[in-house]
């Protein structure tokens, strides 16, 4: 019987692999990256109760980091298992941070809930929604949009096993979080993040994306943007797909009153350059006026020769 083994539900699955992700989160505390963290890696043993119990082992391949920093003393490139390597751990294990272990230990996650190892193209669809999010923030290509830590990791796992529910109707839950925001006036980061999550891991249901983020009341939105940039600049370019086909005319409206706030609060130029590449494509494409009018008044307070040139170049594209 093994963590991602039959004899074991789900429930009992997960729990084994939290004690598996406390056995890495001690090793990084104590300075050592594991480098080929995999099913096979872990030992179930037995207690005298009959309950199983998960350890990580073979640290074969374990260095330690440097006192300064988190690259690696030492390297052997090309080592480790190729189905659970990060990315940046394929090229060169000198790479290697404890955030290659994170992704690792998404890929185990999605074998743990799936019991399959994933392709390149991670079927996210096959897992449990609540664990959408996770399994695709721990296995990004870049490190940086990783978990930093393992009890980041940990801590949205407990969030989602003890309230799966929560997840289950995304577009309700996110209409009741901001009315109880509004209604409380709460708009720290604990809610922010939360709501943050909600948007991230549901990046394919139309419902989230076109009815309620263009509604997001002003402080919720300008805090989302302010403090999530990286995951609201995925969630705005999800939704700037899901809204680039035929839409309504009076929903034209909707859309560039919602680029015109995002592009006044945006914490990134991407976002913003994203917007002013869309208003000219949403005007032209359905003869709307009031699309012109918001993008003229964005046009008029541009000062960043950067923005100036994304809308050159957008409208120069297409006369």
């Amino acid at each position: 019987m093994g963590i991602d083994g039959s004899g074991l539900d789900e429930h009992a699955r997960v729990i084994l692999f939290l004690q598996v992700c406390a056995g890495v989160e001690h090793a990084h505390d104590n300075g050592v990256v594991h480098r080929d963290l995999k099913p096979g890696n872990v030992l179930i043993l037995g207690t005298e109760g009959g309950c199983a119990h998960a350890a990580v082992g073979d640290f074969g391949l374990g260095r330690l980091l440097t006192r300064d920093s988190t690259t690696l003393t030492q390297s052997d490139a090309g080592m480790g298992t190729p189905a659970y390597m990060a990315p940046e751990q394929r090229r060169h294990s000198k790479n290697a941070d404890q955030r290659s272990d994170i992704y690792s230990l998404g890929v185990m996650l999605y074998e743990v809930l799936t019991g399959e190892i994933p392709d390149q193209a991670m079927e996210l669809s096959r897992l449990p929604r609540q664990f959408w999010y996770i399994v695709r923030r721990a296995c990004q290509p870049d490190p940086n949009d990783r978990y930093q830590t393992v009890g980041e990791m940990v801590d949205d796992i407990q969030t989602v096993t003890q309230s799966a529910e929560l997840l289950t109707r995304p577009a309700e839950l996110l209409r009741s979080e901001t009315a109880a925001m509004i209604r409380e006036q709460d708009f720290g980061e604990p809610r922010l993040s939360q709501l943050a999550k909600l948007l991230y891991g549901n990046l394919d249901d139309n419902s989230v994306l076109t009815e309620m983020l263009p509604k997001l009341p002003a402080p919720i939105l300008r805090g989302l943007l302010a403090h999530h940039a990286r995951a609201m600049g995925n969630v705005l370019r999800a939704h700037d797909q899901a809204v680039s086909g035929d839409l309504p005319f009076s929903y034209c409206d909707v859309v560039a009153d919602f680029y015109a706030r995002v592009f006044n609060w945006a914490a990134i130029d991407e976002v913003k350059i994203m917007v002013l590449e869309r208003l000219p494509a949403l005007g032209c494409n359905h003869n709307r006026w009031h699309v012109g009018k918001v993008l003229g008044m964005l046009v008029a307070r541009l000062s960043d020769p950067a923005l100036v040139l994304a809308v050159k170049n957008s409208l120069s594209a297409d006369p």
